[in-house]
């Protein structure tokens, strides 16, 4: 049996202007190996306790609550059977088509599914999980515990099973808000329905059936709540009461332990998924991811959605509307790591309309700074908040991580201790056999063209089943990195025609079973890039979308037309972020498109499925980069205002973390600034420490800068800094006053009064310190000619006594 490949999975189709199309999108679904013991995001939604009225942890029903008492099997119901005892109740197998059949929630004193595909990989860790647990096991029903072993169990999927609980007696809470509270993990292949409803008539009709994986993430353990706000509305007589859990579907299984009713909280604010059941990408979303990569480098960022965007669903699982009067509203923290401490640097905030009781509201919108934006690893975290009584204050918060990289690193995932791309799972097709597999991931380079961007290498995870063989394809395997840019003109990448293959690897891999046992994961770089077009040398990206992608097609390197699940490596995937919120914000020519897939099958129809296994699955990819860039904040301590006494030293310095930039310092004194070179009082001018000699008052209010440069394209400036100039009692026995010149500036002539007779020097020199003009002091009135000077600028006029003393410094501009 070759189970079916393809399903309506609820993600939306992406359309142009970022609307989500309102029908869901054929998604290819998976066959998974998850190798995470906890994962290290959860999406999901939990509310502190009520009044508990039945079942784990109250006075009334708690060892029913647990499951710690046998199930009563079952292919029919009538009201009011078995009012002391769950009954599990077949409904149908075989997609419907055998009625009751064998499909029987059990109880489970392992808390795990012994499925062929299950076995193992998750458990409920209920609090009592020890006393049992329910389990609905639609992969062991299906094949007994054994791979390949398809609708040879004792009941082959897809089934449908009922757990119907003992008659419960809630006499007194007539018109009260309840809540149905339970601890939950499952597995999701082609789950239709996964629900829990509510009786008052002894189970002859239920009430408000709610899907609660609305609630909870696949594969993620955890207590929901699940509110039901009207159901004793105007109901007298509660004395015979039940709940009743449903599993509909194919693969995988669902476990469900600690199970209550206790009365609800008016309001309770909540993030995370939306509705994984739903029909759109944005019900299925969380919250938008900053940047949308884990790791990006910081010269690629452009101030748009594709990485600055905020937001989130912000659900009610209260039992009244949360109303703008209460100030309901997002809030967004940003920290970054500082020496191992988390130091706030940005938040922001959105204002939100009502959250309905029950429903959800989405909000986004663009940050309102990125100044904060530097290379360094941060913490986004999301805060709901309103001005009422909230009743669960502990599902308010949600985070997430990412990291600025210095150009050298872009990735969606993690990296794990190695450094390597991080996996939470591995994931391959459902069904098969294929002739080709391909699987990346879409980036957006905003300055590759300036920066001349080049990919040095692709590194990836994969995984081999426990069953791998190399009978097939072989022990020495060649897969293939691409690199494709992407036309986003259309807004959506919904055609392989808006691909253009640019770049091309062969990596192989050897002694796969041997070197990468069965069961183990392993990491493959591929560093031998190539033009595709050319075979030569492959060139720098140009500023664009790109698709980086690895292919699994053994025919092309002379291997055999088709390969099954067991004949070649699983890609490795991460599900630590929900991207699926930002495939919502994706724009005309502002494509945001995470994970695409291509898949060929054995009659060589190919399908590519541009939402991938869903926005929040992604494969363990991350490119290597390098290019011309400027290092950010390179220049990390900048010079300091100086104060000398006249006739000293003044000394300006700054550091930096280049390797071998060239310096120029600067000098403005009122007339913009202009390069220095060593000479005179100046000395150091091509380093980062410029000494400025027998300091004079002509240098008092001078500005200093240094233009630092680290290679062609890459510039920088200090901050300028001020040289402030105090008189020595030596030199301050004349003052300004006591001589004049006029005018200044001048082009050519200049007229020098004395206020008293002074006998003497006059030296001109220039801001080099070079004497370019001298002549006695003859007279109180002396008219100097200066068209001598060969150059327009700043000179200083020094009067200099008969013993060589200085009098006094004039800074003089000739134009």
């Amino acid at each position: 049996m070759i189970k079916q490949l393809l399903f309506s999975c609820g993600l939306a189709t992406v359309l142009n202007f970022g609307l989500t199309a309102q029908t869901s999108q054929s998604v290819l679904q998976e066959r998974t190996v998850n190798t995470s013991k906890s994962k290290p995001q959860t999406n999901q939604f939990s509310q502190k306790a009520g009044t508990l009225l039945w079942g784990a942890g109250a006075a009334v029903g708690a060892s029913d609550g647990e499951f710690s008492n046998p199930f009563v099997q079952a292919t029919s119901f009538t009201s009011g059977d078995n009012p002391t005892a769950w009954t599990a109740l077949s409904i149908s197998e075989s997609y419907g088509s055998v009625t009751p059949g064998n499909a029987y929630w059990t109880r489970t004193l392992t808390g795990t599914s012994a499925g062929a595909y299950s076995n193992g990989t998750l458990t409920v860790s209920s609090p009592s999980q020890a006393n049992g647990a329910a389990l609905f096991d639609s992969d062991f029903m299906d094949n007994g515990g054994t791979q390949g072993a398809f609708g040879t169990g004792s009941s082959p999927s897809a089934q449908k099973g009922e757990l119907i609980s003992p008659r419960i007696d809630l006499t007194g809470y007539t018109d009260t808000a309840l809540a149905i509270s339970l601890y939950t993990v499952y597995r999701n292949f082609q789950i239709t329905e996964l629900s829990v409803s509510f009786s008052i008539d002894d189970g002859l009709t239920w009430f408000s059936t709610v899907d609660y994986r609305q609630f909870i993430t696949d594969q993620t353990a955890g207590q929901v709540n699940i509110n039901f706000p009207n159901v004793t509305a105007g109901v007298t007589n509660l004395t015979q009461c039940r709940i009743k859990l449903t599993f509909d579907g194919d693969y995988y299984f669902a476990v469900v332990d600690d199970i209550s009713i206790k009365t609800t909280s008016s309001y309770d604010m909540a993030l995370g998924v939306a509705d994984p059941t739903g029909n759109t990408l944005i019900e299925a979303a969380d919250f938008i991811h900053l940047t949308s990569n884990r790791y990006f480098p910081i010269s690629q960022l452009t101030y748009d959605n594709r990485h600055f965007a905020f937001g989130g669903n912000i659900r009610n699982l209260g039992a009244l509307d949360i109303l703008p009067p209460t100030n309901p509203k997002l809030i967004l923290t940003i920290e970054k790591d500082v020496s191992g401490t988390w130091t706030e640097v940005f938040a922001d905030t959105i204002v939100t309309d009502t959250v309905p009781a029950g429903g959800y509201i989405s909000v986004s919108d663009l940050i309102s700074d990125n100044s904060w934006v530097e290379v360094g690893d941060y913490r986004a975290t999301y805060t709901g908040e309103f001005d009422e009584n909230d009743g669960d204050l502990d599902n308010n918060t949600l985070e997430h991580f990412f990291t600025i990289t210095s150009n050298n690193y872009a990735s969606k995932v993690s990296l794990d201790i190695n450094d390597s791309p991080y996996a939470t799972r591995a994931i391959f097709p459902g069904g098969g056999p294929f002739e080709s597999f391909e699987y990346g991931s879409v980036f957006y380079f905003n300055e590759a063209t300036s920066a001349n961007l080049m990919t040095d290498s692709i590194s990836f995870k994969y995984y081999l089943t426990n069953n791998f063989s190399s009978v097939n394809v072989g022990e020495d395997q060649t897969l293939y990195a691409n690199i494709y840019s992407v036309d986003p003109s259309t807004g959506i990448l919904d055609d392989p025609a808006l691909l253009t293959q640019i770049g091309i690897g062969v990596i192989s891999l050897n002694g796969l079973g041997t070197t990468v046992l069965p069961g183990e994961y392993g990491t493959a770089v591929c560093s031998n890039l190539i033009d595709a077009s050319t075979g030569m040398a492959m060139p720098p990206l140009t500023t664009g979308h790109y698709y980086i992608s690895i292919t699994i097609n053994p025919s092309l390197s002379g291997g055999p037309a088709t390969f099954t699940a067991n004949d070649v490596p699983w890609f490795g995937a991460s599900e630590e972020k929900n991207y699926n919120y930002n495939l919502t914000l994706t724009t005309t020519d502002s494509l945001i498109n995470v994970s695409p897939l291509t898949v060929t099958d054995a009659s060589s129809t190919t399908a590519t499925y541009w939402t991938g296994f869903g926005g929040d699955i992604v494969p363990s990819i991350g490119v290597y980069l390098s290019g011309d860039f400027c290092t950010v904040n390179a220049i990390t301590v900048q010079p300091l205002d100086q104060t000398a006494n006249a006739g000293n030293n003044a000394i300006f310095t700054f550091t930096d973390v280049l390797n071998s930039p060239t310096y120029q310092w600067q000098l403005d004194e009122g007339t913009g600034f202009t390069d220095l070179s060593n000479g005179g009082q100046y000395s150091g001018v091509n380093t980062n420490t410029l000494t400025v000699s027998s300091v004079t008052m002509v240098n008092n209010n001078d500005s200093f800068r240094c233009l630092v440069t680290e290679s062609a394209n890459c510039e920088d400036t200090t901050s300028a800094a001020i040289l402030t100039v105090e008189d020595d009692a030596s030199l301050t026995e004349w003052n300004s006053s006591d001589v004049i010149l006029y005018p200044n500036p001048t082009n050519g002539k200049v007229t020098a009064v004395f206020a008293e007779n002074t006998t003497g020097t006059i030296r001109i020199t220039n801001i080099l310190g070079e004497e370019v003009f001298n002549t006695s002091i003859s007279a109180t009135t002396m008219e100097l000619d200066l068209q001598s000077l060969n150059a327009q600028g700043v000179y200083l006029v020094h009067i200099v006594d008969q013993i060589g003393n200085v009098l006094g410094v004039h800074k003089l501009i000739y134009k």
